[in-house]
């Protein structure tokens, strides 16, 4: 079982990201959901991934993925097509999805989804707005993380947003391979 967690990401991609993670969902379903397609699938790392969304920007993003702990997931380097409302919804049908974004531009999200709905979602700075059809599902872990504090200045509110992930769906990503390894990855629909 790998138990590298997620705080590490911030560390990793310092110039933002998002992971989409879905429940016992194949790889190749994924990347479909996603607006991939499975057969142009190729082993990259994430410093040559980014290469390659940075030579074409027009084309679409390059995201990375693999599985851990039971659920598949993507990784993108500085976008945010997995926390898109439309894709994450996809992605959950007959599961449930996760996306986690951090961006350049400040965004700190984290965004639940089930069966094709939004159950909640959330900006780690205002963690008191949230939206979804279930949008307090993750108070009592947010609360734990020190979201809900009135000091939350005193919070690293981007470690806080992914220990919600981490604590409410046991969530983890393989830190070496992610940050140095080869994933399968592709070039989505631009």
């Amino acid at each position: 079982m790998i138990n590298d967690g997620l705080q590490w990401l911030p560390e990793v991609f310092p110039l933002g990201f998002t992971v989409t993670f879905a429940r016992a969902l194949a790889i190749d379903d994924m990347v479909t959901r996603m607006g991939g397609d499975p057969s142009s699938l190729s082993p990259l790392t994430r410093v040559h991934a980014e290469k390659l969304e940075l030579e074409n920007r027009d084309a679409g993003p390059v995201v990375r993925f693999g599985e851990a702990n039971n659920w598949a997931f993507a990784v993108e380097s500085w976008g945010a097509v997995g926390s898109r409302s439309d894709v994450i919804c996809r992605v959950s049908i007959s599961t449930e999805a996760v996306a986690a974004t951090v961006t350049a531009s400040a965004t700190k999200s984290l965004t639940y989804a089930k069966n094709g709905e939004i159950f909640c979602r959330f900006d780690a700075d205002v963690p008191q707005f949230r939206k979804g059809t279930h949008s307090d599902v993750l108070l009592p872990h947010m609360e734990r993380a020190g979201l809900m504090s009135l000091e939350t200045e005193d919070v690293n509110t981007r470690l806080a947003m992914l220990a919600v992930a981490e604590a409410a769906f046991d969530l983890t990503l393989p830190r070496n391979l992610v940050a140095r390894g080869e994933l399968v990855g592709t070039r989505l629909a631009g």
